[in-house]
């Protein structure tokens, strides 16, 4: 039942994509567990974007990330759960729907 909308602005002069991810329905994580937003490239996760906590599941969150990219276009991005101690991309938690 999560839901998120991903705004990107357009880029700056030096090659920033700022954005805006708003999530709603996400579950706490434990300490030091947080969530990643990834730009996907060719189907994988290619490169983080930033990152954001959720205080409580019923509780919305909007936070502003950056994507430091050439962005290409049939690139994408997920949300994945980052649990402690594991610093790769973890489980995809939410996509675009296709």
């Amino acid at each position: 039942g999560a839901l998120a909308s991903l705004r990107i602005q357009p880029a700056d002069a030096a090659g920033n994509w700022p954005m805006k991810i708003s999530v709603t329905g996400l579950s706490k994580l434990p300490a030091h567990g947080y969530y990643t937003v990834y730009l996907v490239r060719n189907g994988k996760p290619f490169a983080p974007c930033g990152f954001f906590v959720i205080s409580a599941r019923d509780r919305g969150t909007s936070v502003w990330l950056n994507a430091p990219y050439k962005l290409q276009p049939h690139d994408t991005w997920v949300v994945t759960k980052q649990l402690p101690g594991n610093h790769e991309a973890g489980p995809v938690v939410l996509r675009p729907k296709v």
